[in-house]
Parts: C-alpha cells; structure tokens; sequence
C-alpha cells in the first residue's frame, strides 16, 4: 500500500518516487511490466479493455480483470469540483470556476486547486480526473470559456502545469482536454476546424504540448470535432505525429465521450481508450484484429500506454478507500481562490473598499444577489453550502447598513432561460405550484401508459448517457405539458435544444418541429405574441435517440419591467452607496449570442446609476460582458463563477479585508465585433466548416495589431494600492537564454500583491503580432516595500515556428522587451539583438 505523503510532490517528483517504489527496486519498468500482463490476456480482454462503460448512475470507468488482477480505472469530471452526476450524494465542494483561477495570475493558486479537487476525487474513490480544459479561448462568448484558462498560451500553460502537478501529487491521473481546436460549443460535435501549422503551434497548442513536456500528464482527451478534414479522435497527425513522435508522450489518450467514429482509424491513429463502449471498439473489432487490417501488436501498444501510466502512478499497487469530504478545509481553499480571481475594474473616487464608518446606508440589488452563479455542463458542481452576496453582506457589514430589494429571477441572468418556472405550472393545479408536468414512456413512440410521471421544475433534461430518470431504458419518449401565464404582453422568442426529435405546442398548435441532423445538439425558435395574464397550454414531445437532452428555452421582450426594479431604484436613491449584482450564465453544448448582459440588467444598472453617483456593480460571469453604463458608475468588480464561497469573498473585496490582486486572462472587447472571429466563415462556420483566417491574432494580439482600444485589455486589473516598476535590468546568459530584472515597489498605504508581466516583440520580418506574454510573476508587498524580480526568457520565449522547417527558430534581429502591469501598460522597454 502506498504512503501518502503530507505534503504534495509535482507529478513528475511523484511519479518517479513512484517507479522506484514498484518497479525500480526490481529493474523493471512500468513498460515491461505491462507487458507482462498483456502477454497473458486474450483478445477479448484486450479488446475489453479498450473500452470504457457508465452505468444508469452515469459513473464512468474502465473495469478492471480480477484474474490478472488489473484494477478498475474509475473517472470523474472535475474541472472545478465532483460532477453531480459522478456522486450518489451529488454534493461536493464547488471551487471557483478555472477563469477565475486564471485570473489570479498565481502558479500556487493553480497547483492548491489541483490537490484540493483531486483530494476530493479520492474521497469517492475515483483514480482519473478529467481536467484540466487548457483550450485557447477564440471566441469570447464560448459556453466554455469558463472552463479553460483565457486567451493567452503563455499563461494558460503555466497556469495548466502547476494545476496538473497539484492533480497528480496525490497520485490521480490528470486528464488535460481537448485536443485540439475545440474552441466553441456550437457544432464542437462534427465542425471542421480548419487552421494552419503556424496558428496551431504557437497559439492552440502550447498548453498540451507544455502539459505532455512540463506537467508530465498522465491522459490527454481527443476532442469531438474534426481538426483540417479528420476528426481528431482518428487524426494521426495529432495524436501520432505531434503527440508521441515530437512531444514524446508517454500517457494514454482518451476519446471524449462518443468522440470516436472508426475503430480502425481510431486505433492507428493512436487513441488508446474509448469511451463510451459500443461505437467503435466493440466486439465487431475483434474479428478485424489479427487479419491484416490492425495486428495485436498495435492493440498491445494501446493497452501498454495505460497500464503503463497506471503502474507509474501506482495504482496496480494501491487501492483508495472513499472516506469524508474535507469540507471546512476545502471551503476555506474554494473561498481563498475565488477572492484571488477577482478583478477590480474600475474605482472612481475610492468609492472602494466600502468604509462603514463613513458609509450609513447600502442598496444591495440585482438579480444575481441572492444567488452564486456557475458555468453547466461538465464542470457544474451541486455544492455542499452556498454563501451568497447578499449572506455574506449581511454578515460583514450588518444588517442595519443594508437594504436589500430582490430584483428579476434565472430569466434575466441567462439569455436563452430555459423556460422558467414561475411562469408555467402543470395542468390540473393551481398556479401555486410550479413547474411541468412529465411523462416518461418506456419506447420513442409515446406507445401505452407513461412509466414515470411527475412534476419537474422546468422542462430540462442532460443525461449524456441514456434515460435521465432510473426504470426508464434510453431509448424513450417524454411528453411536458404545463399552463403558461406571460409576465408581460409582447412578443416573446420560444425555442426548443435537444439531441433527437422534438415538437413544441402552443394551444394545440404546432410552433416548431426539429430532428437531429448533425452528431450535435439541434436548436430551433419562433416568436409569438403572448397576452399578459392568459392562460396557454404549452406541450412538448420529446423523442430520445440515446442522449437524453432537451429543453424549453424563451427570451423575454423589452417591455417586461424586472420585477422589483421600481422599488431598487428608490432604494438606490436614499443610500450612501447601491452595489448591483448582475451576471450571465454559461453552458457546454451551448455558445452565447452575445456579450451583452441579458434580460433587462443594463436598464437596471443605469437607472440606479441615475440615482447614485456612488453605483457598484459586481458581475458573476464566465467570460467577457459589454458595459454601456461604464462611464455612468463609480466601480465594477469582475467576480467570475466564484464556488461556493464566492459571496465571501465579494464582500471581503468590497469591504476591503482583501486587497484584489487579480488581472483579466482574457480581452474584454468594447463591442460583440471588436472580435478577430467576426465573420461566419470563421465562427461558427459555414456548411460545418471554420476557417482560423485570424492566424496567430487572437484576443490582445489581435486588438494590438488592429489598434483596436477594448474595454479592458488583457492582463488588466486594479489594487487598492500603487504600484511602480523601475531599474529594468538585461543579461545574456551564456545558454543562449536571457535574464531580465525589475524592481516592484508598492507606494501606497495598504499591503498587496501586484502581477509583473513581460511582453516579447519580434522583428517585423517574421510577422508575429506586435507583443506577447512571454513571462510573470505575482509578488506580495508591504507598504513601502520593494522586491527585486528575475525571469530567465530562454531561446522558446524569442522563438516562431518555421513551417517550411517544421521547427521552432529565432530570426535574427531587433526584439523588445517590455514590462508593466498589462498589456496596454508597459512603461518599461528595452531593445536586443539576437
């Protein structure tokens, strides 16, 4: 059994303890003692093995074989904490959503993130750990943009390594996704993401070449979509080529679930494991291996990859118990990382941190007030305890400073709101209760008496994997019906999601009918004039073609007043100070139209800002938002998907226990076409085709070389103290790397922490954008205090990838080096030659 150490190595430390430990003292590699195993499994088990299964509890693994004693492989999402859907109590710790971890700009942030979410993986007994996301955010309004660490691939892969050593300390295996040009949610399942050897190399994928290079991963998850033609689960230049040929990785990859398509280009390409059983690798596979078309050698290379990186870890040789989870301890941790992440925007006039000795009165207001927002899909969290703004609050500065005045419901947080409850209520009740009425039906037909009915808070389903209800096969039928009462006269856009077959009824009248076309989730809508007060029957058939996914989605016209808005602003009027909490939802499986607030939020934000000079708001988003009210408020406080504790750690920024140190990871644009991605050959693709036109200028890069003036540049971010960098230093090393100093000094009146960033600028021969993030360091000051920094930029920090030699190269030239605290502040520059 293993020893668990108290304190956590890197995954390469550990793993190499680990080899010792098992196999060093015997002379023999994790590699032959696979062998040894694989030599006495048959081809069904082989093929077996290939294979991983989920049950109707949606735990996902790969079984194990007791007679050669091969351990199960037990997984589990968590980019951000325990999936629901990997818990029978389907509670766990939500930490802070990646971005805003990136945000922080902090390694050790990134590597506590990984042991505490890893921790939390042991104690459900799982081994594999999918995360982290590391995909370059192109497109702003990505449903996943929350997921990953920004636009940069400096920062990403920094902050990407330390998360996977953090991971992996404790001996789970990390698994970084998803390779590769997964860039956006609408048709990730089939586009064809078409991008040249350049824009790859150098922006999309650093952070897995530096997580195979750097963290050491144990797994690497091929993603859906296909990468110039071919999908990338059977890519071989991916996965073959890049991955083990130039990367030398010595992991096993991992098809994303219902990625793979060909069994036999899946496996020459190199894709060692497939999930889920029964699409490709299944048992027609065997009668294909052996007979010239795949030998069983080449599976006996797939198998070995993952027993491998399993005894490496050793997991042949160890077993974990489910114990408790940590909670006080992981709280603290969640609460610690989300008030690093948050970002101060804007402080007009000190308006921050809020001094109740000085401040009587507090408007608290704002749909997203009472609640703690987070990105869905693979990195939800159902979470132990939530503290909200408005808790938190109250806690720290007393209920006799605040007045608090609910604003809007779910419907003016997400702008595609799956139909929400207060408006709709079963048939044959009151309007008391609210929710649908389900029927479950154990065909795709609608066939005999339902086998489940119940009532369900709002029509929406996501079961990746079959039926969403137990007693139910996956291949069903679902009838919703409900009496809809509109808030509001106007007109009204309804809409239907879902994988399968769908028809949406309106007073017995068919609005919209859709069926799946492509291996992706279908969409439809219709707008409709509703009366405010009627009553409509609404219906909905749902068929099921295996993934049981769909819902009942509507967007609200402009004439429907949030309720409580009258009664906020009066609020507003006659305190000290209003804070507005406004936010956006984010999904995967699902992009935003645009990155303007929704619902009625930013008529909300000036109409208190109308009224109180001294307005504040604080956003809880998963990526970029517009802010027409900018000029018209006194701060704003990105606040990210904070977890769990987020509204503890809002009011310690607000109140300033905590000074923010965060900076942005991504551009925040000034209009939804200040994007490199505008046209829709780039995004979201015509006849399922994107072309990456833009090359290598995405985010800051490309606002930098169209001189384009963002809302807020990358890197950016304010302190409730000052700053300066001074006495900039440059020596060259005689490995051909680079030294660069800098002093720091903080020159205000309160301790914090400030981010140096330095930039690399090219010579214009090799037409690289004008300045990139080459190097940073997060550095925690006194008052008065100054610290002198170092970073050493080897040859890789100067270097571009030559296509027509297929390597990275320095051009010989002028470069610039620059230092400041963004990438639109760098009062310090130094010009070299190399």
């Amino acid at each position: 059994m293993i020893t668990r150490r108290s304190s956590h190595m890197t995954g390469a430390l550990a793993a190499v303890v680990l080899y010792h430990a098992f196999c060093g003292a015997q002379g023999v590699s994790p590699e032959q003692r696979a062998d040894v195993l694989i030599r006495k499994m048959t081809i069904a088990e082989k093929i077996q093995q290939l294979h991983g299964v989920a049950n109707a509890e949606h735990e996902r693994w790969v079984p194990g074989i007791d007679r050669l004693q091969i351990p199960p492989l037990p997984m589990a999402n968590g980019p951000a904490g325990i999936g629901p859907a990997d818990l029978i109590q389907p509670r766990a710790t939500a930490f802070p959503a990646p971005i805003a971890v990136a945000a922080s700009w902090s390694r050790k942030d990134a590597s506590n993130y990984g042991v505490a979410v890893a921790s939390e993986i042991q104690s459900i007994g799982r081994t594999m750990l999918e995360a982290p996301t590391v995909n370059i955010c192109r497109i702003p309004t990505s449903g996943r943009t929350f997921e990953g660490y920004g636009e940069d691939p400096f920062l990403s892969s920094e902050m990407s390594v330390e998360n996977i050593q953090g991971i992996q300390s404790l001996h789970v295996l990390a698994n970084v996704k998803h390779f590769a040009l997964n860039n956006q949610e609408q048709g990730r399942l089939s586009v064809n993401a078409i991008a040249d050897e350049r824009a790859m190399r150098e922006i999309y994928f650093p952070p897995f070449e530096f997580a195979v290079k750097k963290g050491h991963v144990a797994s690497l998850m091929c993603s859906y979509n296909k990468v110039n033609g071919e999908y990338a689960c059977q890519n071989k230049h991916l996965l073959t080529d890049v991955l083990r040929n130039d990367w030398h990785f010595d992991g096993f990859i991992v098809s994303d679930f219902g990625a793979a398509h060909d069994g036999i280009k899946d496996a020459l390409a190199g894709m060692d494991l497939e999930m889920m059983k029964g699409d490709t690798y299944n048992n027609d596979f065997e009668a294909q291996v052996g007979h010239g078309t795949i030998s069983i050698p080449q599976i006996d290379d797939l198998l070995r990859y993952r027993y491998a990186t399993m005894i490496r870890f050793g997991l042949f040789d160890s077993s974990i118990a489910s114990r408790p989870l940590a909670k006080k301890r992981d709280g603290k941790i969640a609460q610690h990382l989300a008030t690093d992440g948050i970002v101060l925007l804007k402080n007009e006039r000190s308006v921050l941190p809020i001094d109740v000795k000085r401040v009587k009165s507090i408007a608290v207001v704002g749909p997203a007030t009472d609640r703690l927002l987070e990105g869905g899909g693979a990195a939800s969290v159902l979470p132990l305890h939530t503290i909200s703004p408005i808790q938190a609050l109250r806690i720290r500065f007393g209920s006799d400073h605040l007045r608090y005045v609910p604003v809007g419901g779910p419907g003016f947080i997400d702008p595609n709101d799956t139909l929400d409850s207060f408006a709709i209520s079963p048939q044959n009740s009151s309007m008391k209760e609210h929710g649908v009425r389900a029927e479950y039906f154990d065909n795709t037909e609608f066939f005999g008496t339902p086998k489940i009915v119940r009532t369900e808070r709002i029509p929406e389903i996501i079961s990746e994997f079959g039926s969403p209800v137990s007693g139910v096969s996956d291949k069903f039928s679902l009838r919703w019906t409900a009496n809809l009462v509109a808030p509001a006269s106007g007109t009204y856009t309804l809409g239907i999601e879902m994988w399968g077959k769908m028809r949406l009824y309106l007073d017995g009248k068919l609005l919209i009918e859709q069926t799946q076309r492509l291996n992706s989730i279908e969409s439809a809508l219709t707008q409709i004039h509703l009366e405010k007060g009627h009553v409509y029957v609404l219906r909905a058939d749902y068929n099921s073609t295996g993934r049981g996914i769909a819902r009942i989605f509507w967007q609200l016209p402009e004439n429907v007043e949030m309720p409580g808005i009258a009664k906020a602003v009066e609020a507003a009027r006659h305190a000290d100070i209003a804070v507005v909490f406004a936010g956006v939802w984010s999904h995967e499986g699902f992009d935003r139209a645009t990155m303007g607030l929704p619902g009625l939020q930013d008529r909300l934000i000036e109409a208190i800002a109308a009224v109180n000079p001294r307005a504040i708001v604080v956003v809880q988003s998963g990526g970029p938002i517009l802010m027409p009210w900018l000029h018209q408020v006194a701060a704003v406080v990105e606040a990210w998907f904070p977890g769990e504790e987020g509204g503890a750690a809002i009011a310690s920024v607000l109140a300033g226990d905590v000074n923010p140190s965060g900076k942005l990871p991504i551009t925040f644009p000034a209009s939804n076409d200040q994007v490199p991605a505008a046209t829709p050959d780039q995004y979201p693709g015509i006849d399922g085709i994107e072309h990456y036109s833009e090359g290598l200028y995405v985010g800051y890069r490309w606002q930098d070389a169209m001189n384009k003036v963002p809302l807020f540049p990358f890197g950016y971010g304010l302190s409730y103290t000052q700053f300066q960098m001074s006495q900039m230093s440059y020596t060259p090393l005689s490995t051909g790397s680079v030294k660069v100093g800098v002093t720091v000094t903080n020159k205000g009146q309160r301790a914090g922490a400030e981010v140096v960033q330095l930039y690399v600028g090219y010579p214009k021969e090799v037409q690289e954008p004008p300045l990139q993030l080459r190097a940073f360091s997060k550095t925690h000051l006194q008052p008065g205090g100054s610290a002198r920094l170092s970073f050493i930029l080897d040859r890789r920090a100067f270097s571009y990838w030559s296509v027509a030699e297929h390597q990275w190269k320095i051009a010989p030239g002028s470069y610039t080096i620059a230092i400041g605290d963004s990438s639109r502040n760098l009062p310090l520059h130094k010009s070299i030659q190399r």
